[in-house]
């Protein structure tokens, strides 16, 4: 099914900031679009997600954002999209990534459960791409289906950084708002306390078993088992130490 409208008034063909020449509206989301664009200086097809919201306009949103940004771009994995750069010096931001010729595993999981070979190479291809974000200082805050691209060769990668945040943020008003898609949520996420690596670890357990939808083989129904129990404190300390139960 194609997107709506985009709900920012853009139209194929337009040129923003004098270099990307939108293509088509790949997704819409509450607060954001994202466009598949030609980058006319790089020569190369990008993912623009474009944000425009009054907290967009903030000089606080607008420095937390550089921040993040700053800290995506060194992320380099083979199951992580690349962010490559952002721009907010109008009242949209643009944040541009690499572009990813596949589809999002929620379109995948609307037919028949993945085999058991498939659920167990995704839970493999995640926990190494969690634990590289990780390892750069970030938190993901969405990890869920939609935000997870599968590519024209199969390999799964982690996409949509739009509410990641340094780990450790303290920001009052950040933390007063829970992020986020319920269902993926964290029970302590829920109850207002800050995002750690294990609310991540459990909206990946979450992933997981709704991608397995039925018998898992026991490593990952074990993995499950770990990533999403209630409190924080039994879950695995960070995604490396979940990857043994796949060994």
């Amino acid at each position: 099914m194609p997107p709506p409208p985009s709900s920012l008034g853009l139209n194929p063909g337009a040129l923003l900031h004098g270099r990307y020449r939108l293509e088509r509206l790949a997704g819409r989301g509450a607060t954001a679009e994202v466009w598949r664009a030609f980058d006319q200086h790089q020569d190369r097809t990008v993912a623009l997600r474009l944000l425009q919201t009054a907290r967009a306009a903030a000089p606080a949103e607008r420095a937390q954002a550089r921040h993040v940004v700053s800290l995506l771009t060194a992320v380099e994995h083979p199951n992580v999209v690349r962010v490559l750069e952002f721009d907010d010096r109008s009242l949209t931001q643009l944040l541009v990534m690499e572009w990813v010729d596949g589809s999002p595993l929620s379109e995948r999981l609307g037919g028949e459960p993945l085999t058991e070979t498939r659920l167990l190479r995704l839970a493999s291809e995640l926990l190494a791409a969690v634990a590289c974000v990780h390892d750069h200082g970030l938190l993901h805050r969405d990890i869920k289906p939609s935000n997870v691209l599968i590519d024209v060769g199969g390999r799964s990668r982690l996409a949509d950084f739009g509410l990641a945040v340094p780990e450790g943020v303290t920001d009052e008003q950040q933390l007063s708002e829970v992020a986020g898609t319920l269902r993926f949520l964290a029970p302590e996420l829920i109850a207002g306390r800050p995002p750690t690596r294990q609310s991540d670890l459990y909206a990946l357990g979450v992933l997981l078993r709704t991608a397995g939808r039925g018998d898992n083989p026991p490593a990952i129904a074990a993995l499950i088992s770990s990533l999403t129990a209630r409190h924080p404190q039994h879950r695995p300390a960070d995604a490396r130490k979940a990857a043994t139960f796949l060994r």
